[in-house]
């Protein structure tokens, strides 16, 4: 890790006073999850590092119209704070099953969302596109953990469960910068590699987020986060999905069906979801499920995704129908 300089703002008009003054060189900290392993493996090698812990971003509360969560709240405070445990057990459960207690105790909400990707070769020595290199050496090297959808010319997948949750509950981005202040939709936020094959979203250098909402009536709905990986322990998600269905069962049905592990984004099936507004019965899951697998085209070690992709969406709605 190069030598870096650590500046520390007690609040979000310091921190965007520091990051503008410091824009190309600069980078925010609060959990670190993620950054002091890009920094370690000199994926990326900032100048400053501008804490932002302190700067009163760890907050959650709830209003008329929306759930508010602080872009520095972290997974643990939000896990235990009762508003989502009694209200939103579907961003609980998904909390639940990201890595293990001391990530947690680390990682916050923004942190999460804003996560690089897990591909090896980016995490490695290659200069691959994502590093402003000519190839991506997944196309034709070990791409088992690669995208199935949305892909080309880079094939990475989103590695943020949480993410996956936050877009099936419609939720938005306050984002902030020196000059203006904007609220952004999750499906807004990312950004595909066939449209910049450098990032993964939107936000600017001299940008922060500064708080995540959440439409209250997604409190009514009932939802299910399932993940699948290849170890019970803080492994990351082969393939994960979140449904939630708003209505009840002999009413009108509003299903939202987001997957994680198989695109560069949170990947939104909404063919599979129109689907199942019809009816849950076995032939038309498993006409929603044929229809995402049609929309797939995956590598040369990862069409085992494509099995999981009808298994996963059977299980949820299965679990869905059990769940209060």
């Amino acid at each position: 890790m190069k030598q870096f300089n650590y500046l520390k703002a007690r609040s979000v008009d310091e921190a965007l006073s520091l990051l503008s003054k410091e824009r190309t060189s600069a980078k925010l900290i609060a959990g670190g999850m993620d950054l002091l392993s890009l920094m370690k493996d000199q994926i990326i090698s900032p100048e400053v590092l501008i804490d932002i812990a302190d700067t009163k971003l760890n907050y959650v509360y709830e209003d008329a119209d929306n759930l508010h969560v602080g872009g520095a709240t972290t997974l643990t405070d939000l896990l235990k704070n009762p508003i989502i445990t009694q209200k939103y057990p579907l961003v609980a459960s998904t909390i639940a099953q990201i890595a293990n207690v001391q990530v947690r105790n680390r990682g916050t909400v923004a942190g999460t969302i804003l996560q690089r990707p897990r591909c090896h070769y980016f995490r490695g020595s290659f200069q691959c596109l994502r590093k402003s290199g000519e190839k991506c050496y997944a196309l034709t090297g070990n791409n088992k953990y690669h995208c199935i959808i949305g892909g080309g010319p880079c094939f990475i997948v989103h590695p943020s469960d949480l993410a996956t949750t936050f877009l099936a509950l419609e939720a938005k981005l306050l984002i902030r910068s020196p000059k203006k202040e904007k609220t952004i939709s999750m499906n807004e936020f990312f950004v595909l590699p066939k449209i910049n094959t450098l990032i993964e979203n939107i936000l600017a250098l001299d940008e922060i987020i500064v708080e995540i909402k959440v439409p209250s009536f997604n409190a009514m709905g009932k939802g299910i986060f399932l993940k699948i990986r290849e170890r019970k322990t803080g492994d990351y998600g082969l393939m994960s999905i979140a449904l939630l269905q708003s209505g009840e069962l002999s009413k009108k049905r509003n299903f939202k069906v987001v997957l994680g592990g198989i695109a560069p984004m949170p990947w939104r099936a909404i063919s599979a979801e129109e689907i199942l507004q019809r009816s849950l019965t076995t032939k038309d899951i498993n006409a929603a499920a044929l229809k995402m697998i049609q929309e797939a085209q995956p590598l040369s070690d990862n069409a085992f995704k494509l099995y999981m992709l009808k298994g996963i969406l059977a299980e949820a709605v299965d679990a869905l129908a059990e769940a209060k």
